[in-house]
């Protein structure tokens, strides 16, 4: 990180001392612009997702049919430790593993993550493999 911040202030400086100011303001506001659509994306995401599950638990709770939406193989941690039952020490875990092998069921996802027989049914509709 360090070493990223030098070079864009190398670059930022480079080009005020070469008088190409137009191109160093542009530089100095699209790198944390971009940095600020990244972070903003990650946490629609997160939010997204905290919806689905949220309307998954109570649709659960009236007995009603839900798709399951959450495909464990591919989202992040942070997706993961949204899903009831789920530390982020375990997510991050699941994540960690999934990258070498890929979980086929939900027993062996109920084991990676610790998860509590109480949560299987609630899990069972939002997980999808």
């Amino acid at each position: 990180m360090r070493f990223l911040l030098f070079l864009y202030i190398f670059l930022f400086l480079a080009l005020i001392n070469n008088k190409l100011y137009l191109y160093a303001f542009i530089s100095l506001i699209l790198i944390p612009v971009a940095i600020y659509i990244k972070n903003y994306i990650k946490n629609s995401k997160i939010i997204e997702y905290k919806r689905k599950i949220r309307k998954a638990k109570k649709a659960f709770k009236k007995q009603k049919k839900i798709e399951p939406f959450l495909n464990i193989n591919e989202e992040p941690w942070t997706i993961i430790e949204l899903l009831p039952g789920v530390t982020r020490v375990r997510a991050k875990i699941l994540a960690n593993s999934v990258k070498q092998k890929k979980v086929s069921t939900f027993e062996e996802f109920a084991n990676i993550c610790g998860l509590e027989p109480a949560l299987y049914a609630l899990n069972k509709t939002i997980i999808k493999f």
